[in-house]
């Protein structure tokens, strides 16, 4: 595997969509994914997903459903009023980790007036809310998506933050400084001293050394959880993706500079090679990926 290969496959971000249209990314050229599911785009995989939590994964949103009621009706228990309070909206949005649309679904689906302590309750509210579009996943719909690529396709997902410049007086952030270069790289010919020079900026803000950290950092966590001694000895039974965000927006990185046309996870061996690997070179890509329209929004592209 080249390890020094990196290329970022850029998903749709449209309708907040971007986390599973990742996830389609990572699982449409596997073997079983294609036998089992009729699924060809990243919104039908979280339909599918999201019908499949209802069901099965309701257990795992009481917390979080549980968090979200306590936080709306410290401001009221009225839907009507609440609704109408966008900077408190925006403030239990941000302490969930969620955008203002995720927070009114909930309102919408009734949250004030359910019980989500219970099966029931949390059902009849997952019903009318995980179909909303325009959401972003919550915290628990995010990690039992993950579970479930695992469970059902021997895929492991690690999650890595790079994080950008909040602050203009702050450093630039590794993000920022990867997009800059690709950006650079689509206008710029090669060998030119902007570029070199933008080349340069990525390797000395060590990007490369922390994404690898990262991974191996999130890799170790997951081991603990698991038991480690038990998740090693299974360790070469799956593959691996990793995606990278920067908290707004999730991308594929292809650690073999795979296109997303042929993109498939990384072996244990290519993960553990990229990992422990202390080479410093590297060619950085990108390729931005569209998404077919829903069929509803084909629909009204046919019919303005």
């Amino acid at each position: 595997m080249p390890r020094d290969n990196l290329k970022l496959l850029n998903v749709s971000g449209r309708n907040n969509n971007c986390f599973f249209n990742s996830l389609y990314v990572v699982v449409k050229n596997n073997q079983t994914f294609k036998q089992l599911f009729p699924i060809h785009n990243g919104a039908q995989l979280r339909k599918y997903i999201c019908e499949f939590l209802i069901h099965r994964g309701h257990n795992k949103f009481r917390g979080y459903l549980v968090m979200a009621k306590s936080l709306l009706t410290a401001y009221s228990n009225d839907k009507s009023k609440l609704l109408k309070m966008h900077d408190e909206l925006m403030e239990v949005a941000q302490l969930l980790s969620v955008n203002k649309i995720e927070v009114v679904s909930l309102i919408e689906a009734d949250i004030l007036t359910t019980n989500v302590a219970t099966k029931d309750g949390i059902q009849s509210l997952l019903v009318k809310h995980l179909p909303t579009t325009d959401r972003m996943p919550s915290m628990p719909e995010f990690s039992l998506s993950i579970q479930f690529i695992k469970d059902i396709l021997n895929i492991i997902v690690l999650p890595i933050v790079l994080q950008r410049r909040v602050r203009q007086d702050e450093r630039p952030r590794s993000m920022n400084l990867i997009n800059k270069y690709n950006y650079g790289k689509k206008r710029m010919a090669t060998g030119d001293a902007i570029l070199r020079s933008m080349k340069m900026d990525i390797k000395d803000a060590n990007v490369v050394n922390k994404i690898r950290e990262r991974i191996g950092n999130k890799f170790e966590e997951m081991n603990k959880k698991k038991g480690s001694s038990r998740m090693l000895n299974k360790a070469s039974e799956y593959t691996y993706a990793v995606l990278i965000t920067d908290q707004a927006h999730y991308q594929v990185l292809s650690l073999n500079g795979m296109s997303a046309l042929k993109y498939v996870p990384s072996t244990y061996d290519d993960l553990s090679m990229f990992i422990f690997s202390s080479d410093n070179s590297f060619s950085f890509s990108q390729e931005s990926i569209r998404s077919p329209p829903t069929y509803e929004e084909a629909l009204k592209m046919r019919h303005p």
